[in-house]
């Protein structure tokens, strides 16, 4: 396990993680994340995966005044209970003030 105490900013993405060394296929089997209140702004959560050979923004979600006090899981996130793929990134972003504490934690393993 990882634990994630990291700041989402707005000049640029905080990694939650950036799993991406070469002929190496990963499986993130637990993800939890949660925000500090970002008021009036917003937390981006960004998953990248490699399509074509290069890493791309497949999906987001948005932490906001609302509903930052839960510990979100990928699921809540982004639909699926797992990742797996061989260049996994996920980042996070504030759209606005802060910056905001973000903690939780991680797991994956080593496909082979």
């Amino acid at each position: 396990d990882v634990p994630v105490n990291i700041t989402a900013i707005v000049a640029g993405e905080t990694d939650v993680l950036n799993l991406a060394v070469a002929a190496t296929r990963y499986l993130v089997r637990h993800l939890r994340l949660k925000s500090a209140d970002p008021g009036v702004n917003n937390v981006t959560v960004r998953l990248y995966e490699l399509i074509n050979d290069v890493a791309t923004v497949v999906d987001t979600f948005t932490i906001t005044t609302a509903n930052f006090a839960t510990y979100f899981s990928l699921m809540d996130m982004f639909g699926v209970p797992h990742l797996a793929g061989d260049n996994l990134r996920i980042t996070v972003q504030a759209t606005g003030g802060g910056p905001y504490i973000v903690t939780g934690q991680w797991s994956h393993c080593l496909a082979t």
